[in-house]
């Protein structure tokens, strides 16, 4: 075997890698099971019952996740805010991306949860060109303010598949 067909079946080895990682993420977001064990991200019903106690700002209860494109099928990035009236994406900084949002009071708590859904295309990513990677961030906002979410880096996962 030639040195380029070895490099050649090395990429494509780890592009299969890649795509098999991309679709275990999209299924565990789609599934529900956004979190792993051992997250912090998800509160416990404690943390859960305190959130009465906080109306100051709003608290994220799922921040987004890194996450990949895979050929004609965008990224999902998800988040959900306690006490917020507003949630909403922003993508490297200053461009606001279409955002789908649903909200609805923990009939146990009493406490308003909005969530909020973004698709990120592969022409999103590939229009950026930025030093930075594609990041996206969660803003949820009430009437006292707002806060930021930790930014989700979207990439594409295998642009050399295409040649």
């Amino acid at each position: 075997m030639s040195l380029g067909l070895l490099i050649l079946q090395k990429l494509l080895y780890s592009c299969v890698i890649l795509l098999l990682e991309a679709i275990h993420e999209q299924r565990t977001k789609i599934d529900g099971s956004l979190l792993d064990e051992g997250s912090t991200t998800k509160p416990t019903p404690e943390q859960d019952e305190s959130l009465l106690l906080n109306t100051d700002l709003p608290i994220f209860l799922a921040e987004p996740q890194n996450a990949f494109v895979v050929k004609n099928r965008p990224a999902i990035l998800h988040c959900r805010a306690a006490h917020a009236l507003k949630v909403f994406f922003k993508c490297n900084g200053a461009r606001k991306v279409e955002t789908v949002e649903n909200w609805f009071v923990d009939p146990q708590t009493g406490v308003r949860i909005v969530e909020a859904d973004t698709n990120v295309t592969r022409d999103m990513v590939e229009e950026f060109f930025g030093k930075e990677k594609f990041k996206c961030e969660c803003f949820a906002w009430n009437g006292r303010g707002n806060i930021k979410s930790q930014p989700a880096t979207v990439e594409v996962a295998c642009k050399f598949l295409s040649l």
